[in-house]
């Protein structure tokens, strides 16, 4: 049996499988905080300083606006966020965080920080290596000048 070719392609079949296997883990971190995961997604996307429109934060999330609408109803019920009209454009309205959103932010970001157990077992030099891959990568990628993360 051949062994398959160390690619591009086969790196990200392995990110991938890491991925999806954690994902009972992320969306329980997130439950635990009282929201869904897609609530979870938007509550973490959100910038306090440049709070994006509704249409830029379902693009973000990829979520389209009549389910967008229902989980910013939502973060809104649960006091985390508020609709704003955007200085660009009145009729179009920003998602913001308040004070709660932004502590709750903080919390889910700090709990999503631990690496999946994929990742216990690699040396301090592996671990180095990896992250320093995953950052050329990241570098390259917004130096060719593209919008998506």
């Amino acid at each position: 049996m051949a062994t398959e070719p160390k690619t591009a392609a086969s790196a990200w079949a392995l990110f991938w499988q890491i991925f999806q296997a954690d994902k009972k883990r992320r969306w329980a971190l997130i439950g635990e905080l009282g929201l869904t995961p897609v609530q979870g997604m938007a509550l973490s996307s959100l910038d306090q300083d440049d709070p994006p429109t509704m249409s830029q934060l379902g693009s973000t999330i990829m979520c389209d606006s009549s389910t967008l609408t229902g989980v910013v109803d939502r973060l809104e019920a649960l006091g985390l966020v508020e609709r704003r009209a955007a200085a660009h454009d009145r009729r179009a309205k920003c998602v913001a965080l308040t004070p709660a959103g932004l502590d709750l932010q903080a919390r889910l970001r700090a709990r999503m920080l631990p690496p999946p157990p994929h990742f216990e077992h690699l040396t301090a030099e592996e671990a180095a290596q990896l992250h320093d891959l995953l950052a050329v990568a990241v570098e390259r990628h917004a130096q060719h000048g593209t919008s998506e993360a």
